[in-house]
């Protein structure tokens, strides 16, 4: 399969928790990393990698508006560089403006008077331009599209090497028989743990 796409977390993460670390190969590990991480994004009904709508605005759907908020399924927002509606901008700090929740993040874009128009499919006409997301780089700072997202929330990163390792199909745990003599076995049931961290299942919106 090759590296992952926006990996939610690094081979060593995985390896950690695994029991039979030495016996299994970096690209089992790397294949189910890139499983467990694409389960996560379609448990949470949103990803966390970067999205650049710098050229081509992004369409908002009538699911991403909430009255007087607008909230993208890609957050955070890093730039915003114009909102419109059929053509006709919004001026921010006059029609608009982005607050800043407690971790120093802009994750919505709120109406300052009024509601935000709904979307009608298939025109959508409600345009934004910016880029979304964490940042994804390799080490001379380009884009990667391999590249852990940077800034990823740590809950996520924990969820993911755990389900990761439920994934490899090479997870190990011992039990104790009816016999009473201790056994190995596989384990490749996700972790009620990594389902407790990500919380409720997100619903897809229509």
């Amino acid at each position: 399969m090759g590296l992952p796409v926006t990996p939610y977390c690094s081979v060593d993460q995985v390896r950690a928790k695994l029991r039979n670390r030495e016996t299994i190969i970096e690209t089992e590990i790397l294949d189910a990393i890139g499983a467990a991480s694409r389960f996560v994004d379609d448990w949470l009904n949103r990803d966390f990698g970067f999205h650049d709508f710098s050229i081509t605005p992004f369409r908002v759907q009538r699911d991403h508006i909430f009255a007087d908020e607008l909230i993208l399924p890609f957050r955070p927002i890093l730039t915003l560089t114009a909102v419109s509606y059929g053509g006709v901008p919004y001026v921010l700090d006059t029609d608009y403006f982005l607050p800043v929740d407690n971790r120093g993040r802009v994750t919505t874009i709120q109406m300052i008077a009024g509601v935000w128009p709904q979307s009608v499919p298939p025109l959508n006409l409600i345009l934004v331009t910016g880029t979304f997301g964490y940042l994804q780089t390799d080490r001379t700072g380009a884009y990667s599209p391999f590249a852990i997202p940077t800034g990823l929330p740590s809950n996520i990163t924990e969820a993911t090497a755990e389900i990761a390792v439920a994934m490899t199909g090479r997870n190990q745990k011992e039990i104790i028989g009816s016999d009473g003599v201790k056994q190995t076995i596989t384990d490749t049931t996700i972790p009620k743990t990594a389902l407790a961290i990500l919380g409720a299942r997100k619903p897809i919106l229509i």
